[in-house]
């Protein structure tokens, strides 16, 4: 698969235009790219570039274990002239990108979703959007599933938190579990556990937004709408002006944990996906009308409406 040279690539839309005269000079060092996994080495994973080079990713920067054929974005770290070859990395563009969300959600007080990788001394390790944040112990808050006199393992759940502080040089931060929770009214999440259900359609109200999706009022309890479960359009830059502070939506509830403080909404599930009634709507030969949403320098993307690219 091509490369696709995202908005810091400095290229222009000549360029894209040309991909096939694309060579290693025009791929520009902390440019985002899009490639295909296409080999491996003893520690890597090669990409194709599109262009008359390779580039190769280290295998530790993988939550799972990578296929052939797997579209990966990455961040250009350094390019040989001389071979080609254009080291990437996947996890820098994730921590550059969680980085400007964990900051935003800081700067307004906002709660983020995170899940508990490991144990660490005196805490937990957790991953919020692509960065290391640190839990205490005394922050961990009620584990309403623990039975009396015996600990409960977190590891591998994912929560909501409420930001301390952040370290800008490290890119990490410290979290409170027990601050979001004593925010939520208990009565409410019981309240809400015994009268929502997984697939229900429920109304709520917009409090606020963060990068990563907004936050929804259902019934005194703060639900989270991800931007990727807010439209099937492949964009959804601009969910905040759809979304705006204090309108009402219907959403339907995709999972909902009262004991963990933790209710995930979804606004496209309301309507089918797109994609699975594409061959009732279109046949090969059909000549459509559309609107060119994307160009890259293997052609150009375009939008037919409804979610179909």
């Amino acid at each position: 698969m091509p490369v696709t040279f995202l908005q810091d690539s400095n290229l222009s839309m000549d360029d894209l235009l040309k991909g096939e005269n694309l060579s290693v000079a025009d791929i520009r060092q902390n440019a985002a790219i899009t490639g295909k996994i296409v080999a491996f080495s003893n520690e890597y994973a090669i990409l194709d570039m599109g262009s008359k080079s390779e580039g190769r990713i280290p295998l530790r920067e993988f939550d799972e274990a990578p296929k052939i054929g797997d579209t990966v974005e990455a961040l250009v770290r350094s390019i040989d002239k001389e071979s080609g070859l254009v080291n990437l990395s996947k996890r820098e563009l994730e921590q550059r990108r969680g980085w400007e969300i964990v900051k935003e959600a800081f700067e307004n007080n906002i709660p983020v979703n995170g899940t508990v990788k490991r144990n660490m001394k005196n805490g937990y390790l957790v991953h919020v959007e692509g960065l290391s944040m640190f839990l205490p112990h005394s922050q961990v808050g009620n584990l309403g599933n623990a039975r009396r006199g015996q600990k409960s393992s977190i590891v591998g759940s994912t929560m909501s938190f409420r930001i301390l502080e952040l370290n800008p040089r490290k890119r990490t931060g410290v979290l409170s579990r027990k601050i979001f929770q004593d925010e939520q009214s208990e009565a409410a999440w019981k309240e809400l556990g015994s009268q929502v259900q997984i697939g229900d359609i429920i109304k709520g109200t917009v409090v606020s937004h963060s990068k990563a999706g907004a936050f929804i009022n259902i019934h005194g309890v703060e639900g989270f709408l991800h931007r990727s479960n807010i439209s099937w359009d492949r964009k959804t830059d601009n969910f905040k002006d759809k979304l705006p502070i204090g309108s009402e939506i219907q959403v339907r509830v995709l999972e909902i944990i009262p004991e963990d403080h933790r209710l995930s909404l979804g606004l496209k599930q309301l309507t089918e996906d797109p994609w699975t009634t594409v061959m009732n709507r279109y046949h090969v030969g059909d000549v459509v009308k559309g609107r060119v949403s994307f160009v890259a320098n293997y052609g150009a993307f375009i939008d037919l409406g409804d979610g179909l690219e």
